[in-house]
């Protein structure tokens, strides 16, 4: 029996990281996206594309840690060896 190459059809969703705004394209199967994670290749965090648009994740802060606690991070690791 001879087999015949199976054709996929693969659309581009761009998306901007709500995050950092680098500019992402996803390719998907999928003609339209409902609800898909994805992770920004700039900067490394996970987003949402619902319904075409890309969002935050609930419960995920852009913001740095306040500075108290930034430096009380440090402090751990400098005593760590590091």
């Amino acid at each position: 029996m001879a087999r015949h190459p199976i054709k996929f059809e693969f659309y581009e969703h761009p998306a901007t990281c709500p995050y950092c705004h680098a500019k992402v394209t996803v390719f998907s199967l999928m003609e339209r996206l409902l609800a898909s994670p994805r992770v920004c290749p700039a900067c490394k965090r996970e987003f949402f594309i619902e319904d075409g648009k890309a969002v935050r994740i609930p419960g995920e802060s852009a913001k740095k840690p306040p500075k108290q606690e930034r430096s009380h991070i440090s402090k751990a690791q400098e005593r760590s060896g590091r």
